[in-house]
Parts: structure tokens; C-alpha cells; sequence
């Protein structure tokens, strides 16, 4: 009688143990396939922002973001703020607006690849991004007869690239000397 006390409580152990390896195994299995969900999916919610914001800078620089074309809604608008201006006022003003779009796409631009850039060397990966792109744009718009490309403009583009790369590393030191003093 002890024999069999000894061998069925030896199996209930064996058993335990097999259990207890396969609740362990598919315990290590759910965590693997979690982690490759998240690493996924983290890939996917940091780039894809800044791929979609590219294609539409991009999309900016075909036919669709001439002055022709951004005149239809900017320049009703400015004749009803100002119903005094002169045309050539208002043309400057208009070209004025559509330089600071440009630094203010490409700074949101630096801001999204800032996001999704490793930290190691960012702001040169960033303000390399931004150039790269700013150039694309201008080279696209070369080939374009509704558009003028010019090397001035990417130099603004890279401007607003460099603002909000300073405004994201200023930004960054106060957040690390607001975390010291606490």
C-alpha cells in the first residue's frame, strides 16, 4: 500500500510539473507573440504619421499647391480682410502666407520625423530628412510648368525644419532640468 501511495503521489507530481510547463510555455509564447504585436504596431504608429505627411508635402509641391491654385481660397480671403489693399499688396501678402506654409509643413515635418527617429544623432537625422525632402519637393517642382522650383525655398524649408528641431531640443532640456529639481 505505501508502493502505491509513493508511486501515484511521484505521478501527480510528474503531472503537476508537466502542467506547470506547458501553463509556462504558452505563458512565454502569449508574451512573445505580445511584444511582436507591439513591435509592429509601434513601427506603424511612429512612421506612419510621418510617411502621410511627406506624400502630402510632396502632393503640395505638384499642381495642387501653385499660387494659382492656393490664390482661390487666399485671396478672397485677404480681399475681405483688407477690401483697401491694392492688387500688388495683396499678391505680397499672398506669397508671404505661402512662405510661411512652407517653414511651418516642414517644421511639422521635422516634429513627426523627430517623433520616429531613433535617439541617437536625431536632430542630424532630422534636419537630413527634412533636406532630403525639401529637395525632392524643389526637383519635382522643376519638372512642373504650374510651379517654380528654387534653391531659396529649400533653404526656408530647412529653416522650419531647424526651428522646430531647436523648439523640440529646448523643449527637451526643460523637461530634463524640470525632472532634476524634483
Amino acid at each position: 500500500m505505501k508502493d502505491d501511495t509513493a508511486i501515484h503521489k511521484k505521478r501527480e507530481i510528474s503531472h503537476l510539473k508537466q502542467q506547470s510547463q506547458t501553463v509556462t510555455e504558452a505563458f512565454i509564447q502569449k508574451s512573445v507573440r505580445a511584444e511582436d504585436e507591439k513591435a509592429s504596431t509601434g513601427w506603424l504608429w511612429k512612421f506612419a504619421p510621418l510617411v502621410l505627411w511627406t506624400a502630402f508635402v510632396l502632393l503640395l509641391g505638384t499642381g495642387i499647391g501653385a499660387m494659382n491654385q492656393t490664390s482661390k481660397i487666399i485671396r478672397p480671403l485677404l480681399e475681405w480682410l483688407f477690401p483697401a489693399a491694392t492688387p500688388d499688396w495683396l499678391d505680397l501678402i499672398h506669397s508671404i502666407i505661402r512662405k510661411c506654409a512652407h517653414a511651418a509643413e516642414y517644421g511639422v515635418l521635422a516634429i513627426l520625423a523627430w517623433r520616429a527617429f531613433d535617439k541617437r544623432l536625431r536632430a542630424i537625422s532630422v534636419l537630413s530628412f527634412v533636406a532630403l525632402v525639401a529637395a525632392a519637393d524643389e526637383l519635382n517642382q522643376s519638372f512642373n510648368s504650374l510651379r517654380t522650383a528654387s534653391q531659396y525655398d529649400v533653404l526656408l524649408d530647412i529653416g522650419g525644419g531647424a526651428a522646430a528641431i531647436c523648439f523640440l531640443l529646448l523643449l527637451s532640456y526643460l523637461a530634463k532640468a524640470l525632472k532634476r529639481q524634483k
